[in-house]
This record gives C-alpha cells, structure tokens and sequence, in this order.
C-alpha cells in the first residue's frame, strides 16, 4: 500500500517544520478513503494529491491490475475501484452502488446499471519499434493476424490486464470471433501488463503491439523509440471509470472523489498532463475516424471472449 505524502512533506518545507517533527496522524474514520487503481503513478498521484488538498479527506492508494483488484474491491476496504476500462466494470455491475444522487455524471457511455462514472477516455493505436521496421509497417487491426509478425507482438496477460481484454474484444468487432485464434496464435509469450508491453517494444524484445495512446505517448516524452499508428479500421475511444464497491466503508468520501475527478480541473489534467483525454467533448479533442466502444456490450460478452481466448491461446502453434 501506498501512503501518498508528498503533500504533507512539501507543507513541512514551506513551514520550516524539522525533519524530525511529530508524525501526522490519520484522521477519525469519517476523514478517509481508499482508492484502489490500476493507473500508473504519474497518473493518479497528483490528482489524489489535490483531491486531499482541497477536501482534507485523508486519502491511500492501494496499486495492481485491474483484474485482481477487482477480485478484492469488496473487501470492506476499498472505497473506490479506479481507472479500470469500463467493460470489465460492466461485466460485474452488481458488485457496485448506484451512483444516482451522488453528482456523477452519468455519461452515455456508461452502462445502463449506473454503477459506473467515466474519469478520462484513452485510444486504442498500434505500435511499433522504429528502429526495428523500417518498411511496411503495421497499418491496422487486420496487421496483426499476418504471419509476418508471429513471434514479434507484446501482448498482456488478459487474465491479469483490463486492456488486453478491451484489445480482444475490439478485435472481435471487427475482425470475427476466427480473429481471436489466429491473434492468439501470432504470439510467442504474455507479458504482465500494459507498462511492460510498451516498455518491450520500446526496448525492441518486441517489435509492435496493440497499447492505449496515453501510455505511448508517455513512453514517447521519455525518449522511446516508438510510432504510434491509428488504426485503419477506425479509433476506438475507450472509457476508465470510477466505481463504489458495494462493501465500501466510506461511500459518500468516495462520491465526493468521483465528483473531483469529473469536474473540469481535473479533467483539464487530462488534457494537458497525462495523454488521457477528458471525457467533456467540449474539452477534448477530436480524434479522425473515432469509434465508440460499447463498454455494456462487451461486458456481457466478456466470458465467450475469454472463452474464444483461453481456446484460441491453447491451441496455438
């Protein structure tokens, strides 16, 4: 678990206050909140930061994949399921509490339950190696079921990667249900995560993969050696989202969260700090051939996806 401090350090600067000073201690019960998120640091940190700031609530963050904090967001802990794409919240909407009445917005693109709020939107893109393919680059979906790429894509885990089973479920739509067995089929070993996918290709122990935009880009700021490729058969803009956990011992501290993260600062962060894009159209950008996604769709077709993936995957050459 994280203790996220910086806040308190850097007001201990600005008052002079010694290093050895007394501890800050936590506030009585009503004070806090538990945010667990799948978002990187560089991320969520200073959002978290300025939500303490302005609210006192006194706020940890507890890190892992989507999936497995998933597994444990009812645990009585945790307050708010964050940063998750949206058709893995959907495909468990009952282990949440309405969000009705709270202020959240309740976007279209949000499943009917209203369980779910949209925090930020990211793309789906291709991407690839610079310094490794040089002629005939990927150009689309359909790339990835060329036999010239066997062995070359970094893919997660979509046991333990929210993303990978976004990726698999556009593929899907696009593509065909046959499409799932000759991608899975294109790969030579799974990766654990989005972060580790990106940072394989940008070291070259890869040479293209499917990846959010915004982890991309963020790789690219770094001095990583990638091309990011819009796919041809259009942009799908996908959805993170908060959610309250059924069991979550501080609901109302956890609205107020939500209401900060859909309110225009933050979702100008968003814009200008961390590659996502904020949900208001108004605020965001325009991405050519944009595709929605239909998160509620694809969470109810979540398991013969993964179903068609485990076959697809077992079977492989």
């Amino acid at each position: 678990m994280k203790r996220i401090i910086a806040l308190l350090l850097l007001a201990a600067v600005l008052s002079g206050c010694a290093v050895g000073a007394p501890d800050v201690q936590p506030p009585e019960e009503g004070g806090r909140l538990t945010v667990y998120t799948c978002l990187d640091e560089s991320v969520y940190a200073p959002l978290i930061l300025e939500f303490e700031s302005r609210t006192g609530i006194w706020t940890e963050v507890e890190t892992g994949t989507a999936p497995g904090l998933l597994s444990r967001c009812g645990d009585g802990r945790c307050d708010v399921l964050l940063g998750c794409e949206m058709d893995l919240l959907a495909a468990s909407g009952e282990a949440f509490l309405s969000l009705a009445g709270t202020g959240a917005s309740l976007d279209p693109m949000c499943p009917p339950s209203d369980t779910f709020a949209p925090v930020s939107l990211r793309s789906l893109v291709l991407i690839y190696n610079s310094r490794l393919i040089r002629q005939n680059p990927p150009t689309g979906l359909r790339s990835l079921l060329e036999k010239a790429w066997q062995g070359q894509i970094a893919f997660a885990d979509p046991e333990d990667s929210d993303f990978s089973r976004t990726a698999l479920a556009v593929i899907r739509t696009e593509l065909g249900d046959e499409a799932i067995e000759a991608f899975a089929g294109n790969l030579s070993r799974l990766l654990p995560d989005t972060q580790s996918v990106v940072e394989a290709v940008a070291e070259g122990s890869f040479c293209l993969a499917l990846a959010p935009e915004d982890a991309a880009l963020r790789a690219m700021a770094e001095g990583a050696a990638l091309t990011v490729v819009y796919p041809s058969e259009g942009v799908f803009r996908i959805a993170q989202a908060a959610a309250v956990p059924a069991a979550a011992p501080h609901p109302d501290n956890a609205a107020e969260l939500i209401a900060f993260l859909q309110g225009e600062d933050a979702q100008r962060y968003n814009l200008d700090k961390s590659g996502l894009d904020p949900v208001p159209e108004d605020l965001g950008r325009r991405v050519e051939r944009e595709r929605f996604f239909d998160a509620a769709a694809a969470g109810q077709e979540q398991p013969s996806l993964m179903a068609l993936w485990q076959a697809g995957w077992e079977e492989r050459p």
